[in-house]
């Protein structure tokens, strides 16, 4: 089986390398540094040098050029770049008869936004955490209803990137009006086991965060 790794020049190029390597996998990774992980690691095949970004068109014929000389079994991604690459692409690299492993695009945006993927889950019965959407006028609510210590964590992040420890309603109005200045509006997450579930609160909009009830 031949395996086509992008973002080789993420760490965690290694690990996937190394578990493809145990099955026998012939792997290839596209890197676009020689000073990074996947370059110089021994578990890959072959490395290739891309120098072009995934949301330049010139990417894709890139792809579909090397994938003609050199023809793999399962493209998989490796950060969230190239993730959103293929599954925009998915239908048109299917036809070139490689497997992406990836979902469809629209199942990636759902998934991806937190605050449409509770909806959703509400709207189909399914166990989700608790969500009040925070506005200005209704934040003393939403602390009464959720508690202390809480988390905010952005709607649409990755990482751990911008998640903050809140202790009180005095210390979520500040955290939360510093938050307005890059969010239109918040959702209150409760993190209460439920159902075998961990509920948070949160707040959502363009750049929407979480505000949750940690486990210790």
């Amino acid at each position: 089986m031949k395996v086509l790794l992008l973002d080789g020049d993420t760490v965690q190029t290694l690990s996937v390398a190394f578990s493809l390597k145990r099955i026998n996998a012939y792997v290839t990774v596209f890197c676009k540094h020689r000073l990074s992980y996947g370059f110089w690691s021994r578990y890959p095949d072959k490395k290739v040098l891309v120098a072009h970004d995934y949301d330049d068109g010139d990417f894709f014929d890139f792809l579909l050029d090397f994938l003609s000389t050199d023809q793999q079994d399962v493209i998989i991604p490796l950060y969230d770049e190239s993730l959103r690459f293929l599954s925009k692409n998915k239908a048109l690299l299917v036809n070139h008869g490689v497997k992406i492993a990836v979902a469809d695009y629209q199942k990636l945006i759902l998934v991806q936004n937190k605050r449409d993927l509770m909806l959703f889950c509400e709207e189909n019965n399914i166990p989700h955490p608790e969500t009040i959407s925070l506005h200005p006028e209704n934040l003393r609510f939403a602390a009464d209803h959720i508690g202390f210590p809480s988390l905010i964590k952005p709607d649409v992040s990755s990482g751990a990137r911008g998640i903050i420890t809140v202790w009180s309603y005095e210390e979520l109005l500040r955290e939360f009006n510093d938050a307005l200045k890059n969010t239109d509006l918040c959702r209150y997450r409760n993190m209460s086991p439920t159902q075998g579930f961990t509920t948070v609160p949160c707040c959502t909009g363009i750049a929407t965060a979480f505000l949750a009830r940690p486990l210790w």
